[in-house]
């Protein structure tokens, strides 16, 4: 961990380590050189931790829920190469695209609100882009009330009352149907991949209300739209190492290359990010869960870069700090 390497308001640390793993151990260094295969990448998160203590802070007022990390190979003149590694909130879960407005308030497991600021760097980095998921029944600003067209969600809980969460175990407290969405073609296409685990359907996860089978389901294609299954992997652990390999491709040309790394987390510390949460105007009177983990903004996203030459045996041990992406994820500039 860097402790110090990044100010306090990153909510994070990590020191990231790279090495080419050669062919042949055995080999000349200069014919070891030539035929590195593997690339081995290292880092460890850092959990939030209050001022002036030294043991990770989890309450319910301050969930520390991980963060959302994607990491990838670009060329030294900042070209694209390849996705190494994204976290599944984006990867696998929809987290930036998926139904509800940017800004709904957050919780464990929160199933509503696409978050273009999850890893905006990223994802335009990626280039790749997919149709905008909104509610079937196009009611975007409401957190709930869309029992109409919800079927049981794998993964997904309820909105929760902040004395229903177990600090130690985030699990919901009851199964819950959810809004699986649909493409809305009249919208700007995102950056970001819906989610890909969902492999059941009913009636109620139809396009059109009411519909009858058999309907048009947008939602069978995500999966086959999602991209990043051999990437996708869960947050790595606070305390331990993740360790990455990537084989190098035998037809990538020799030059310089960088592996970037970004890191995005809700509840930054820093008081220029706290803005209130959207209030959902279809509430009708009965909350919708009290919104234990209202201020779910992610803020300044610090990075990483090491510099990799492809004919050398080790990586260079060159790091940089980059600065942090947009604050709303419309680009991907730092």
């Amino acid at each position: 961990m860097l402790r110090g390497a990044f100010p306090r308001w990153a909510l994070f640390a990590a020191r990231l380590v790279t090495a080419c793993i050669l062919a042949a151990a055995g080999a000349p260094a200069a014919a070891r050189a030539d035929n590195c295969q593997l690339l081995r990448y290292t880092f460890q998160p850092d959990c939030f931790r209050a001022p002036d203590s030294a043991a990770c802070a989890q309450k319910v007022e301050k969930l520390d829920l991980g963060p959302q990390i994607a990491v990838w190979i670009e060329t030294g003149d900042h070209h694209y190469v390849k996705p190494l590694m994204v976290t599944n909130g984006v990867a696998a879960r929809g987290l930036g695209n998926r139904p509800g407005e940017w800004n709904f308030l957050s919780g464990p497991k929160f199933p509503y609100g696409k978050r273009p600021m999850a890893l905006p760097i990223w994802a335009h980095a990626n280039n790749r882009l997919y149709p905008q998921i909104v509610m079937q029944d196009g009611m975007e600003d409401w957190l709930g009330w869309h029992e109409n067209h919800s079927s049981e969600d794998p993964y997904y809980c309820r909105p929760v009352r902040a004395s229903e969460i177990n600090v130690d175990a985030i699990t919901c407290p009851t199964k819950f149907n959810s809004a699986k969405g649909r493409f809305d073609m009249t919208k700007p296409m995102v950056y970001y991949p819906p989610r890909n685990d969902l492999s059941m359907f009913t009636s109620k996860d139809c396009d059109q209300l009411f519909a009858s089978e058999p309907c048009q389901r947008d939602a069978e294609m995500y999966s086959t739209m999602n991209d990043l299954d051999a990437v996708a992997a869960a947050t790595p652990p606070y305390g331990r190492l993740y360790t990455g390999t990537w084989p190098v491709p035998a037809a990538l040309a020799p030059g310089d290359y960088a592996v970037m790394v970004e890191v995005s987390k809700e509840y930054d510390g820093n008081g220029a990010h706290m803005h209130p949460a959207f209030e959902d105007r279809g509430r009708r009177g009965a909350p919708a869960g009290d919104g234990a983990a209202r201020r779910r903004r992610d803020g300044p996203r610090p990075g990483q870069r090491r510099a990799v030459r492809r004919r050398q045996p080790w990586a260079r041990r060159r790091r940089r700090r980059w600065r942090h992406g947009r604050r709303w994820g419309r680009a991907g500039r730092l």
